[in-house]
C-alpha cells in the first residue's frame, strides 16, 4: 500500500536536519518511519548501535548516488516517481554493465 508521499511501508533514514517530532508522527500515520540520526540527549534516541547502523546505511546510499551522478554526468530528473525509479534502475544496470565490460568479463 502506497502512502500520499509515495514511499509505502518503509523506513527512511535522514540526517540531523530532519529531527522534527511532529513530522515524524505525521509520517508514521502514513506508514512511513522517518528515522533521523539522533544524539544521546534526545527523547527518541535509539541507542549507540542503532545510530551507528543508520550512519553506515546513509553513507552507503550517498556513495551510490554520488557514483551514479558522476557516471551519468547529471542528476536523474523525472516527472513522476515511477519515472525516477526507472531512471535510477537503468543507471545502476548500465553502470554495472560498464564495469563488467571494463573488467573484460563481457
Amino acid at each position: 500500500e502506497m502512502s500520499f508521499y509515495g514511499v509505502g511501508d518503509r523506513e527512511v533514514i535522514g540526517d540531523k536536519a530532519y529531527r522534527n517530532y511532529q513530522m515524524e508522527d505525521v509520517l508514521w500515520e502514513e506508514g512511513i518511519r522517518l528515522s533521523p540520526l539522533r544524539t544521546k540527549k534526545e527523547r527518541r534516541y535509539e541507542g549507540e548501535w542503532v545510530e551507528y547502523v543508520k550512519r553506515v546505511y546513509r553513507r552507503f546510499a550517498e556513495s551510490v548516488f554520488s557514483v551514479l551522478r558522476r557516471f551519468l554526468g547529471l542528476r536523474p530528473y523525472s516527472v513522476s516517481l515511477s519515472g525516477l525509479f526507472v531512471k535510477i534502475y537503468m543507471a545502476v544496470i548500465s553502470y554495472n554493465l560498464h564495469r563488467l565490460w571494463s573488467a573484460g568479463m563481457l
